[in-house]
């Protein structure tokens, strides 16, 4: 009789809000919240990701933050702050995570303990996307452009410090999504309007 397998729900509630939505977007057999990695027997085991789906030759790193918006800050040094720490440090878990499953796939665990190897055949030729799932600023936005649901601007040509803007964060080795406020519409229209394979494709969009 095969084991069963005990993934994770999810640390945080906006981790659990992710591993849910996952669920019913790709399907609880291919998604995996809050991974372990262990470079070797005598390392600490550290996290690899707070969500990893895999379908078929695709493979999609999720980095999920909830920081917290300072209203009470000057508008250009609260933004910084929230980029820095929802952006800047998910594009590095991002890109960290993929180089960890590209070098040793086998390393990849269900738990902290690593007692439970990752159940899934990581494909050679993997197809990888970063979303980073960048949460917080969404009534601060609101209020800064006087209406919308929340989600930032978008602009190729922003400086990365311009206030509710998200420029480009594409990284020379792979192609990563921001998702903000209005995640649920990752359910609602992108994944689930979209067969599968033109969902992929879009992946490689800079920003949402």
């Amino acid at each position: 009789m095969s084991e069963a397998i005990n993934r994770s729900l999810g640390i945080t509630p906006s981790e659990q809000n992710l591993a849910i939505l996952a669920d019913k977007t790709f399907l609880n057999l291919w998604s995996y919240p809050n991974l372990y990695y262990k470079s070797s027997d005598t390392s600490p085991a550290q996290e690899l990701c707070d969500l990893l789906v895999i379908c078929g030759e695709h493979i999609i790193v999720f980095s999920d933050k909830h920081i917290n918006f300072q209203i009470d800050k000057d508008i250009e040094i609260a933004w910084k702050r929230w980029y820095n720490r929802a952006v800047e440090h998910s594009k590095k878990q991002i890109i960290k995570a993929i180089n960890r499953i590209k070098a040793n796939p086998h390393n990849i665990f269900l738990d902290k303990e690593c007692s439970k190897p990752f159940p899934l055949e990581i494909p050679k030729n993997a197809k990888i996307h970063g979303i980073a799932v960048a949460l917080g600023a969404g009534e601060a936005c609101k209020s800064f452009f006087g209406e919308g649901n929340g989600s930032l601007a978008i602009s190729t040509y922003c400086h990365e410090y311009t206030p509710f803007v998200i420029g480009d964060i594409q990284d020379l080795r792979s192609s990563i999504l921001i998702v903000t406020e209005e995640v649920a519409m990752f359910r609602s229209s992108a994944a689930r309007a979209l067969p599968l394979a033109n969902f992929f494709a879009n992946l490689e969009v800079r920003a949402v």
